[in-house]
């Protein structure tokens, strides 16, 4: 079931000026019943546009009921007037200046746009036969929401009954979540949760990404609390993922119960929100800006043919492609040299031998020669500063990175990030001492010599959670042929230390983890800031996953090559500014972190299992600190 879909097809014959203002995907995402949002620019002049409008108008008559709204944007045509579509979509907007062409990169037609009423951008300059394809997709995973009510204190004045009724219609009401209405749906959605919340995510304290979708299947429990301030609190638990997704709470006045009810629903759903919605450029919502020539599709001059200006159009993506790609492919020569230069004068600087002015003498042409970019511009001047107080450089071990003291940005970085979770906000310059971290994650090969040590336990082959084996075991790799050189997971944080400890290392700290991973310029990833793409960066779930395990969330258009973890250091193209290797990706790794609300130990990185937007730099979860997860492992680090 599917409640308010909104379809915007822009299109909306407004006044000269207005464009700017013209399309509001906030407030229509903020009203009641609105689920999905999609938009599509059109133009008369575009022969795919006009035989796209019936398969439009029959999308929005077969979702009408169920809430979808269309909006058009409609671009000049040769007289300079926006033509109406000829129908009645839900909106059409004037796009008259190109303002929205523009900002939108719709500089192509047809181009088409989706939203989720939580701010996901769905679907992107995508056609209409895609975006109802998502539309479907997201309909099939629409989350289906079972409500039960654990406590009514006294003095409350309402009973369980009432108040269980009271919450359906309020949600009804709102119609963000749908409500299970049958007797069987609610006894498949409990066997889900049953099953769920037993198994190794079953602590209510263990939040779920809140950037990412609602899953198919949740349970809403309510409680009203005791004492002179009565408070009425709302968790929205993952059936599927058995992790808290949201909570809202606000005082029960027993004079105003619908009052009460709808303002914990109200704050419940605004939490499930992204803080920003995702838009198809980096940054923040729509805002007028200035603008430079013609930016709108243009309409075909006089004698000019409608195949004529399509084909000149695909001339100039393509161009713009093949200069993308010369640019990528000069910028990785460039890298290349410079790591090459940087790995002769690291030398020089930390050889005994040399003469002081000789060094001091490398590191400053070194710096001079790439004063820009340089992912080893602080570490060389943190050479610099040794050797003129007359202190030696010491060089990282063979296993090991050195990551020079410095500031850096820690946290949600919104001028390259869209998918920041409430844990990375804010964001903020911090400052870390010199330390040095293992090149790669602790691999089962290394752990093994530990345990033949004695110094180790050697009880990581399945997996637990709250002292109870779990189901999973058969992803631990320990014991499994073949596996030796993969990283050891299914270890407790306890087990991490002493491992570290027996090795002279100990954990690293939070804020250790996130310098080595994404070094000092705020990065989205320890590679930089584009998105998983063609090039193998990191093992996330991905298109093997998908197809194994029948995930939701894999993601459908990378593939890295592994169902499973990956063997350490098999992608170099991901590696961090200092040269750590699968710092996102492949497991979670423990910290010394502690996490301050629920005392766990923080866990960083994202993993082969999980949500493909919690490998990121900056993303932070936990975990108990007894749990055994084939999805976490660690590695260790050292002061310098």
């Amino acid at each position: 079931m599917v409640g308010g879909l909104i379809l915007v097809w822009a299109a909306v014959l407004a006044p000269a000026g207005a464009t700017a203002q013209g399309l509001d995907v906030e407030g229509l995402l903020a009203r009641p019943g609105v689920k999905l949002v999609a938009v599509e620019f059109y133009a008369t002049w575009c022969k795919p546009c006009m035989a796209a409008v019936p398969k439009w108008k029959a999308l929005h008559d077969k979702y009408r009921k169920d809430g979808l709204r269309l909006v058009v944007i409609a671009t000049q045509d040769a007289d300079g007037a926006c033509a109406n579509p000829g129908w009645s979509p839900d909106e059409v907007i004037c796009d008259d200046d190109g303002f929205l062409a523009q900002r939108f990169g719709a500089t192509s037609l047809p181009a088409a746009y989706l939203w989720g009423w939580q701010g996901h951008l769905l679907a992107k300059k995508a056609h209409v036969e895609e975006v109802e394809a998502q539309i479907e997709r997201w309909m099939r995973q629409t989350p289906r929401v079972d409500v039960e009510v654990e406590r009514v204190a006294r003095g409350a004045r309402i009973s369980k009954r009432n108040l269980l009724s009271a919450l359906r219609a309020e949600l009804n009401r709102s119609d963000k979540l749908t409500v299970v209405a049958t007797a069987a749906e609610r006894k498949k959605l409990r066997d889900i949760v049953r099953k769920s919340l037993s198994s190794e995510f079953a602590d209510d304290k263990m939040a779920c990404d809140a950037t990412l979708e609602i899953s198919a299947n949740s349970l809403l429990q309510a409680t009203i609390t005791g004492g002179k301030k009565k408070r009425l609190q709302l968790k929205l638990l993952s059936a599927e993922r058995g992790c808290l997704v949201a909570s809202g709470a606000t005082h029960w006045n027993p004079n105003k119960a619908s009052a009460s009810i709808g303002e914990a629903v109200a704050k419940l759903t605004a939490r499930l929100r992204l803080a920003k919605t995702q838009y198809p450029w980096s940054g923040g919502a729509l805002r007028p800006q200035a603008l430079g020539a013609a930016h709108s599709p243009s309409a075909p001059a006089a004698g000019q043919s409608y195949e004529a200006l399509l084909a000149k159009a695909e001339a100039a993506k393509k161009a713009a492609e093949q200069a993308q790609a010369m640019a990528e492919s000069q910028r990785k020569a460039r890298t290349k040299a410079l790591n090459k230069a940087w790995a002769a004068v690291s030398k020089i600087a930390e050889s005994a031998v040399l003469s002081k002015e000789e060094r001091l003498g490398a590191l400053a042409s070194f710096l001079k020669d790439y004063p820009a970019d340089n992912p080893h511009i602080d570490t060389a001047r943190d050479y610099e500063r040794l050797l003129k107080a007359g202190k030696q450089p010491v060089a990282a071990p063979p296993d090991m990175v050195n990551v020079p003291a410095g500031e850096f940005h820690m946290g949600c970085n919104e001028r390259v990030d869209t998918e920041c979770a409430r844990s990375e906000r804010p964001g903020k310059r911090v400052r870390v001492g010199a330390f040095f971290i293992d090149t790669t994650e602790v691999t089962v090969a290394a752990y093994k010599k530990c345990v033949d040590a004695g110094a180790c336990s050697a009880q990581v082959a399945t997996q637990a959670w709250n002292g109870k084996v779990q189901p999973g075991g058969e992803h631990c790799n320990w014991g499994k042929s073949g596996r030796a050189n993969h990283p050891l997971n299914c270890v407790t944080w306890r087990q991490a230390v002493a491992f570290c400890k027996w090795s002279g290392k100990r954990l690293p700290s939070d804020m250790e983890w996130e310098k080595a991973a994404r070094g000092t310029d705020g990065r989205k990833y320890p590679w930089g800031n584009g998105a998983y793409g063609e090039t193998k960066v990191a093992n996330i779930p991905d298109r093997q996953a998908k197809a194994r395990f029948r995930w939701s969330w894999a993601s459908r258009t990378y593939d890295d090559g592994y169902a499973t973890t990956a063997p350490v250091g098999t992608f170099r193209a991901g590696d961090s500014p200092y040269g750590a290797q699968d710092m996102v990706g492949n497991v979670f790794e423990w910290t010394s972190g502690r996490h301050a609300e629920t005392g766990m130990r923080v866990i960083r990185g994202g993993a082969w299992y999980g949500k493909p937007s919690a490998a990121r730099a900056s993303f932070r979860s936990r975990s108990a600190p007894a749990a055994r997860l084939n999805y976490v492992g660690f590695r260790c680090a050292r002061s310098d």
